[in-house]
């Protein structure tokens, strides 16, 4: 799925929270590698859905609603 469209499936089922999966992890496409996450990001702005997006190997607790991620891919190079 696309950004827009893993964002419309979130709110066609009325998602609390957001963990996208299958992204940042290999250049196996011809956008960059965080394109999918820029995207995803800069359309929740309007929805304000939960984004679970941790670094690769960071924990998440699934349980805390007070768990905050960063835009971490923006300080890659």
């Amino acid at each position: 799925m696309l950004p827009h469209q893993v964002l419309q499936a979130a709110i066609d089922l009325k998602a609390k929270q957001l963990f996208p999966v299958h992204h940042s992890k290999f250049a196996m496409s011809t956008h960059a590698w965080d394109d999918p996450l820029n995207k995803l990001s800069a359309l929740n702005v309007k929805h304000n859905i939960a984004l679970i997006l941790p670094k690769i190997g960071q924990k998440v607790n699934l349980d805390s609603k007070d768990q905050c991620f960063d835009k971490w891919w923006l300080a890659v190079s």
